[in-house]
């Protein structure tokens, strides 16, 4: 996000991280000044954002009192955490998964905006609109249910692809097998209604092939519990023809 907003010629002034390095390797890539205080902001700084797990973010709005803009990043940590900042805070959310350096195309990542003010709303907007094409109002409440949904199709299928990969290993066979199928998946769930492209022995009613797999995985009792729900949740769908 940083190296995003430098390309469109915001100024990053300070650097701040619990971890020194993390703060000095970031600055450096940005211009920036690394700082160990919140105290030694630049004094011509215009927002500060809040770039932290959810649970730090409380601890830090309470070491700041400024008239400045706070936002926090947060998808599940509603406005109100910042009141004891002051009256300009807001929520400043890229809807995505970052992974230490690697790149990504931020004009393709939706922001979700919240402000406690229309000026505050609107100065946000307009910074999120800078490095990004899809750009939107949320409340706290409706943010918290988008970032359910985004943990169900980011967080939750990679595990699933983890357990796939854990199977397979212990039949000696390379996850590079499943590539094509993952490809073809995903393709085709964002390119039409996933509920129209589900496939599958839950799908078909194939109950032999499912008592087969719920045998082959009696040494799995975790991934046989997640295998009992999941094809249960695919039974109980209603789907259309």
């Amino acid at each position: 996000m940083a190296m995003a907003m430098l390309r469109k010629g915001l100024t990053i002034s300070n650097i701040i991280s619990l971890k020194r390095q993390n703060s000095v390797h970031l600055a450096d890539m940005v211009g920036a000044h690394s700082i160990d205080h919140l105290d030694d902001i630049t004094k011509n700084t215009d927002i500060i954002i809040v770039a932290v797990k959810d649970d730090s973010i409380a601890d830090i709005a309470a070491k700041l009192k400024t008239e400045l803009i706070v936002a926090h990043t947060s998808g599940t940590v509603e406005l109100p955490i910042l009141n004891s900042v002051g009256k300009n805070t807001g929520v400043f959310y890229p809807l995505q998964t970052f992974s230490g350096d690697t790149p990504i195309s931020f004009r393709e990542v939706p922001i979700l905006i919240e402000g406690s003010n229309t000026q505050t709303t609107d100065i946000l907007t307009e910074l999120a609109e800078m490095i990004s094409d899809k750009v939107l109002l949320h409340s706290s409440e409706e943010r918290k249910r988008i970032h359910l949904s985004a943990v169900f199709a980011c967080n939750f299928t990679n595990h699933l692809l983890a357990i796939a990969q854990d199977l397979l290993t212990c039949n000696e066979c390379s996850f590079d097998l499943l590539h094509p199928l993952i490809k073809e998946t995903m393709r085709k769930a964002l390119a039409e209604n996933p509920h129209d492209s589900q496939t599958g022995p839950a799908r078909r009613g194939d109950t032999d092939v499912i008592d087969n797999h719920r045998f082959m995985l009696n040494r799995h009792p975790m991934y046989l519990e997640i295998y009992n729900l999941i094809t249960q949740s695919i039974q109980e769908t209603k789907y259309d023809g």
